[in-house]
Parts: C-alpha cells; sequence; structure tokens
C-alpha cells in the first residue's frame, strides 16, 4: 500500500540563507531572509546516467554499459519574485557580486575565484522548507547557489504592473533532504516597484510609451571535476562564457518610432533610462544598447511596436569600464 503522507505544493516555504564558505549550508542559527516569492522549482538529490557505445554486432544495451556520473552533477531552480527593494538588492548581489547602489555590470567584470571551502558571501543557500520527501526530513537544502540569470520586467497587462524579477540559480553541489529549522528569519514587507511610477522611458532620449519592458542578464557557470570518489563535490566553479544582457521593449506606435529609424536599421549605439521621478529610488540605465530587428505589433485597439535589444559595454571608456547595465534603488 502507498504511503499515506503527502506534500501540500502551497505549503512549501523559500528561505534564502546568507553563507561564508562555498559548500557549507547556512547554519541554524545564521542570517535567513524570506523574500516575497510567487513561483518555483524543486531539484531531489540525483545524478545523470552515462550509456557507453554498444559493440559491434550488437544490437541491444548491456547493464555494464552504463554508469552515473556524480563527478558531472549539477542543479538548478527557478524562482520568481516581486521586485521589491530589500529583494532586488539580494539579488543584485548574487547577480553581479556589487554590494552597494547604483549596482552594475562593467566590461571589467571578473567573477570570484570561487573554491570549495573558501570564503565567499554572494552564493545563497535555498532551503525549502516542507519540500522533503520524507516525513522526518522535510525540507529541501540547495547550498551554494550561484545566480545565473535574472529577467527584470514590468508590464501594464500583468502583475498589477509590478516589478517582477525571474531568476535561476545553479549548485554544484547535491541537495539535501533533512530537518533545519531556522533560528530566525528576516521577512521583506516591502511593496514592488510600480511601471505606473515610471516618469522617464527614454532611448536615444527618445521620449516613449513604454506598455511592457524586460531585461536579462545571464552568464553560464560550471562545477571544476571533483575532489574525492566519496562526495564528488567539485573544487569549485567557473564562468564558461561572457554575459549576455538582453531586452525588450513594447511602446506604443507613433512618431517616435520614426525618430529611431536610423537606430533601428543599423546606426549607433544609443543609450537606454527607465526611471522613477526621483531616480534615487528606481531607475535603470544600459548606456550602450543595438536595437536587434525590431516590429510592430497590431494590438486590440492601437498599433504598438516591440523593441529587442542588446547591451554592451563602450569600449571608448578607459581600461572598457563601460556600464552594460546600472540599476538605482531604494525605499
Amino acid at each position: 500500500m502507498a504511503e499515506t503522507n503527502f506534500q501540500p505544493s502551497k505549503e512549501v516555504n523559500l528561505v534564502i540563507g546568507t553563507e561564508s564558505a562555498l559548500g557549507t549550508n547556512t547554519a541554524a542559527g545564521g542570517t535567513w531572509n524570506q523574500y516575497p516569492v510567487t513561483d518555483f522549482s524543486l531539484e531531489h538529490p540525483s545524478v545523470p546516467l552515462e550509456v557507453a557505445a554498444t559493440k559491434s554486432g550488437k544490437l541491444v544495451r548491456g547493464d555494464w554499459q552504463a554508469v552515473h556520473r556524480p563527478d558531472t552533477a549539477s542543479y538548478s531552480v527557478d524562482v520568481t519574485f516581486k521586485g521589491t527593494t530589500a529583494t532586488i538588492v539580494m539579488l543584485m548581489n548574487a547577480l553581479f557580486e556589487t554590494a552597494s547602489t547604483p549596482y552594475k555590470l562593467q566590461g571589467t567584470y571578473n567573477p570570484p575565484n570561487w573554491k570549495d571551502a573558501g570564503s565567499f558571501s554572494t552564493q545563497k543557500t535555498l532551503l525549502f522548507e516542507n519540500a522533503g520527501a520524507d516525513s522526518t526530513n522535510v525540507d529541501i537544502v540547495l547550498e551554494s547557489c550561484v545566480c545565473t540569470s535574472m529577467t527584470l520586467s514590468q508590464d501594464i497587462g500583468t502583475e498589477s504592473g509590478q516589478l517582477v524579477a525571474a531568476t535561476t540559480w545553479w549548485s554544484g553541489y547535491q541537495p539535501q533532504e533533512i530537518a533545519l529549522a531556522t533560528d530566525s528569519v528576516t521577512t521583506d514587507v516591502g511593496e514592488p516597484k510600480s511601471i505606473f511610477d515610471l516618469s522617464t522611458s527614454t532611448l536615444n532620449s527618445e521620449a516613449l510609451q513604454v506598455m511592457s519592458w524586460s531585461i536579462t542578464a545571464a552568464r553560464s557557470v560550471e562545477r571544476v571535476s571533483y575532489k574525492d570518489t566519496t562526495t564528488f563535490v567539485p573544487f569549485g566553479y567557473a564562468m564558461s562564457g561572457d554575459w549576455e544582457v538582453t531586452g525588450e521593449l513594447v511602446v506604443k506606435r507613433d512618431v517616435s518610432i520614426s525618430d529611431l529609424r536610423s537606430q533601428m536599421k543599423g546606426g549607433a549605439a544609443v543609450s537606454l533610462v527607465l526611471a522613477e521621478s526621483t531616480a534615487a529610488n528606481f531607475s535603470i540605465t544600459c548606456g550602450t544598447v543595438k536595437i536587434d530587428n525590431s516590429k510592430p505589433d497590431v494590438g486590440e485597439s492601437f498599433l504598438t511596436h516591440t523593441i529587442p535589444f542588446q547591451a554592451f559595454y563602450d569600449s571608448s571608456t578607459a581600461a572598457d569600464a563601460g556600464d552594460l547595465f546600472s540599476l538605482t534603488i531604494a525605499n
């Protein structure tokens, strides 16, 4: 007979712990924060299976061909947050390893030298309370998670225009199913930023009526081999590719689109600015963007225009220190 215990998905609660060393999860008495999460995915302790080639003359596979590869295992989860000030500050620290506003990704970026047991604090422990499959070990702990992707977005037609942060978190350490009771948790009770509070939305200094916008910053991180054949923990992490910063604006189609026709046909890079009336409270600047094949759209009652773009650093800046992305947030 099947087990009688089950797991209501609405009772799963995500809290995020601040780590001090790569490969060691935040202790029960450590610093834990709960941010406004609207959606998430889960991982489970498992490893990939690799199957060797079948030898000549055989048309079926034998079990001797298959081997599990814990030395290559990695784990990722997707988490969607409401864009409050405290949440965005945490995400900027986790994504770009920057600790103060304005939070920037610059042409001079270098990742931390992530080494197992080394002292680092921008990676996080993700604790999914009440997600464990066992009736005693009720939690899933995913330690030393690096934020590898974040999409910030606002849309007048969804989520009441609130700022949304869709993120991906990656770890080279196997998830644990244990009971981890935190001593205390600080809860973020702030309100998300709203698209209706934007007072500036310009591309090449051209004022646009923005219906929605999104910006994605993404990178690839991989584990570095394995230290032993007991735990198969990695020697550390390394970035395996460069940053890619892309985005999209959906705007009312009017004379402003005509004024941008040169940039849309392959002209010079332009600057994108999204800001509230008090820019210190919320503003995003991508100083060097190039438009990527924009198209008009037939809306329900009026025409709109979709403007995809990619952001770059300005190579004319000293020591390639130009900003791809800069965000200021407070209150």
